[in-house]
């Protein structure tokens, strides 16, 4: 079963996959006519590091002993969750005409925020139901991972009530960190 479900896994993972890099490609081709944002450059590869940490995660559900409709259903929620914020992250733009980064991403910001805010809820619950499987979530282990997701989480939720650059920026930065110790461990 295993085999079954991750194939499902990364497939969805591949289309949003898809979707970081077609958008970076058409964003490089357009770049004479692209106002550039750094902030939601950021927010893409935030997008990208997540995408593959989750992806690097699908092998602990190899210690899943007996698959569950409701294990196969999280680990999917969390995959079109994944998908979403890959997706929203990737600004729309026509062949012609001024790419305004900027303003789409002020337009866009907390659809945005709201996905990877969804994304790190999704991925707590299922630090919880988890922490019986081999990986770092064993035993008690869940609760140090749950309580820097938690305090991201409400970072992120600050971000999308707020419009202040700073803490957008912060909360990115923040995240950003916690990405890079993730893969780094």
């Amino acid at each position: 079963m295993f085999d079954h479900v991750t194939l499902l896994l990364s497939f969805i993972y591949v289309i949003a996959l898809t979707h970081l890099l077609s958008c970076t490609t058409g964003l490089i081709l357009a770049r004479g006519r692209v106002c550039f944002s750094p902030l939601l450059a950021l927010w893409m590869l935030l997008a990208l590091g997540i995408l593959f940490n989750n992806w690097l995660s699908i092998w602990l559900l190899h210690a899943v002993e007996r698959w569950t409709t409701g294990e196969i259903a999280l680990s999917f929620t969390m995959a079109i969750v994944q998908y979403f914020t890959c997706s929203l992250v990737c600004i729309e733009f026509k062949s012609e005409g001024k790419v305004d980064m900027e303003t789409w991403y002020e337009q866009q910001r907390r659809p945005i925020i709201g996905a990877f805010a969804s994304l790190f809820a999704v991925a707590m619950l299922a630090n919880y139901l988890h922490r019986g499987i081999s990986g770092p979530h064993r035993g008690s282990g869940w609760i140090g991972s749950d309580a820097i997701l938690l305090a991201i989480f409400l970072l992120l939720i600050a971000a999308m009530g707020f419009r202040a650059r700073w803490l957008q920026w912060t909360v990115a930065l923040v995240m950003l960190a916690g990405e890079a110790i993730f893969i780094a461990s």
